[in-house]
C-alpha cells in the first residue's frame, strides 16, 4: 500500500507523465519529413504522424494536469529565483499540447485530396513540428533544471530544506499556518485602507502582482482589488468573508505556495488587518460618511380665518 501511495503522489505522477511528450515531440519531426519526402501518394505514414501528434497533445495535457497538482504541493520556503524558474517552466509546459494540436490538424489536412492543400498543409506541418519540438525542449530543460539542480519535487532534497544564508532562503522562512484571532465589531469601523492595508500590499504583494509582472495572473496594483482574479483560485477577495478568500488562504498558508513566495510570512497583526479590511467590505477608499440628518425648517404657523373676520 505504501508503494502504491508513493507512485500516486503528484510529484511522482508528474515525473512519469512528462517523458511521453518529450519522446513523441522528437519522434514526430522525422515522421513529418518522411511524410513530405516519400509518402506523397501514400497516406499510411501521414496517418501515423497524425496519431503521433494526437498522442503528444493528449500526453502533454496530462503532464500539464499533473504538473499543476505537483506545483500545489511545493514548499513556500523555496528561494525566489527557484519560483521564477517554476513560473517559466509552467509558462512553456502548459502550451505544449496546443502546439501539438495545431500540428495534428495540419497533418490531418495533408490527407485531403487536392494537391495544393496537401502541399500547403505539409509545409506548415513541418514548421509546426519543429516549433513543437523546440518548445517542448525548452519546457523539458526548465523542468530538468528544477529537479536536478534545485531538487524541486525530490523529497529527500527538498524536505527538510536548509534555511539561512547557505541556501539563499531568508532565515525564518518556513511553511507555517499563521494564527488568526476573532474580529471585533469596533475594528470594522476603524480600519483604513491607506493607513493599514496599502503598506502591507506594497511590502509583501505588489512586487510580484502588478501590471507588468502579474504572477499567477493576479494584478493587485491596477484593477480594483475586489475584482482581482488569479489563474488558479479565481476571485482573490470575497468582501465580507476573509477566511474564505483565496487571498487570505495563500497568505496564511492554507493554500500553497504560501505568500509572499520565498520570503518571510507577514506578521499576525498584518494578517489580522487584512482580514478586518475584507470583513468590512474591502473598500479601497475612506469609508462612506454617514449622511447628516435632514434639517427641517419649522412648520409655518397655522392661520385660522373666521367667517366675516380678517385673517389673524
Amino acid at each position: 500500500m505504501e508503494v502504491l501511495e508513493f507512485w500516486l503522489t503528484p510529484p511522482v505522477m508528474h515525473a512519469l507523465a512528462v517523458h511521453a511528450p518529450l519522446g513523441l515531440a522528437f519522434a514526430g519531426v522525422p515522421l513529418i519529413f518522411i511524410s513530405a519526402a516519400i509518402a506523397r501518394e501514400r497516406a499510411t505514414v501521414r496517418g501515423l504522424t497524425v496519431a503521433c501528434y494526437a498522442a503528444l497533445a493528449g500526453s502533454a495535457f496530462l503532464a500539464k494536469y499533473t504538473g499543476e497538482r505537483a506545483r500545489s504541493e511545493l514548499s513556500g520556503a523555496l528561494p525566489g529565483n527557484v519560483w521564477d524558474l517554476v513560473s517559466q517552466h509552467e509558462f512553456f509546459a502548459e502550451k505544449v499540447w496546443i502546439f501539438a494540436l495545431v500540428t495534428t490538424a495540419l497533418m490531418a489536412l495533408s490527407l485531403l485530396r487536392p494537391r495544393w492543400v496537401q502541399s500547403t498543409a505539409m509545409t506548415l506541418a513541418m514548421i509546426a513540428g519543429l516549433a513543437t519540438a523546440s518548445w517542448t525542449a525548452v519546457a523539458g530543460h526548465l523542468g530538468g533544471a528544477l529537479v536536478y539542480i534545485h531538487g524541486v519535487g525530490v523529497a529527500h532534497v527538498v524536505e527538510p530544506m536548509q534555511v539561512g544564508a547557505a541556501s539563499g532562503v531568508p532565515a525564518g522562512t518556513t511553511d507555517v499556518l499563521l494564527p488568526i484571532r476573532e474580529i471585533e465589531p469596533a475594528e470594522l469601523a476603524s480600519i483604513e485602507f491607506a493607513r493599514d492595508i496599502r503598506p502591507v500590499l506594497e511590502e509583501a504583494c505588489i512586487d510580484c502582482h502588478n501590471m507588468d509582472k502579474a504572477r499567477g495572473g493576479l494584478d493587485l496594483e491596477t484593477a480594483p482589488l475586489v475584482e482581482a482574479e488569479g489563474k488558479k483560485a479565481g476571485r482573490a477577495i470575497i468582501p465580507g468573508d476573509p477566511d474564505a478568500s483565496p487571498f487570505i488562504k495563500y497568505i496564511r498558508g492554507e493554500l500553497k505556495p504560501q505568500m509572499p513566495k520565498g520570503e518571510k510570512p507577514i506578521s499576525p497583526d498584518e494578517l489580522h488587518a487584512l482580514r478586518v479590511w475584507i470583513k468590512a467590505g474591502a473598500l479601497e477608499g475612506p469609508a462612506p460618511a454617514a449622511s447628516p440628518p435632514d434639517t427641517l425648517s419649522p412648520p409655518a404657523p397655522t392661520v385660522t380665518v373666521q367667517p366675516g373676520s380678517a385673517p389673524q
